[in-house]
């Protein structure tokens, strides 16, 4: 199965929350969620097109041999990049996701465009040898070929061991990536099905209920909400095609 990203190992676990230290924290991979890993049905196949609206992106510079610092000061040179395209209301902040058991920063991103930014994402990526890069397009209920985007938002923070105990949880429910990042200051989960992997969007729902059932069981306060999204993933194979 492939992955998005190579992921970086960051040490010890850290906590999520208001203030929490990225540096340590175990997560990778850029935006993440259903990605069909081994043991997750489904087969591979083409991604939804993605042309405009409201985005998330999900990309790093980050490889083996880079400190988070470093991969923070690149953040920069990414947002420098996109404040040269036509999107507006851009954010951009440093994130962590988790793949298998891999770990790395990412850059959670969000904008309105119609979808010209993607060369630059491409460039971005290519420049800084990633594998691909995560495009989600926020759209209503019922569009085709629209997928789910689950989220949980912890009502306090969470400590190494008990991230520990919850990436537990989504390798048991059969989910081989995740991004974590803050929401008003709180810990959030985030997974999305991808259909270019194999994501499909009724084995999502399924564990994602059964996952946030376990949360409930273990004592954990939080909201959920899901998000339908178009997927896009520009590869390392086919970065020039977006550039030129």
């Amino acid at each position: 199965m492939k992955k998005i990203i190579v992921h970086q190992p960051l040490g010890r676990k850290a906590d999520i929350g208001a203030g929490g230290n990225l540096e340590g924290l175990p997560f990778g991979g850029p935006g993440s969620g259903n990605w069909a890993h081994a043991g997750r049905k489904g087969t591979r196949g083409g991604s939804q097109s993605v042309k405009g609206g409201r985005f998330q992106i999900g990309i790093t510079s980050a490889r083996p041999d880079k400190k988070t610092v470093q991969v923070e000061r690149e953040m920069e040179d990414f947002k420098a990049a996109m404040k040269a395209t036509p999107v507006k209301g851009m954010s951009v902040h440093l994130g962590v996701g988790g793949w298998e058991g891999g770990s790395e920063p990412t850059y959670i991103t969000q904008y309105t465009g119609n979808g010209e930014a993607k060369a630059a994402l491409a460039a971005f990526g290519k420049k800084h040898d990633q594998d691909g890069v995560l495009i989600q397009r926020y759209v209503r209920k019922g569009t085709p070929g629209a997928k789910p985007q689950s989220r949980v938002v912890f009502d306090r923070s969470v400590d190494g061991k008990e991230i520990q105990a919850i990436e537990g949880a989504l390798v048991s429910q059969g989910f081989g990536g995740w991004t974590w990042g803050r929401y008003r200051g709180k810990a959030m989960l985030m997974l999305t099905c991808i259909p270019q992997w194999g994501g499909d969007a009724g084995t999502h729902r399924q564990s994602f209920t059964e996952l946030t059932d376990s949360l409930s069981k273990a004592g954990y306060g939080f909201s959920s909400v899901e998000r339908q999204v178009l997927v896009d993933v520009m590869e390392r194979e086919n970065y020039d095609d977006y550039i030129r």
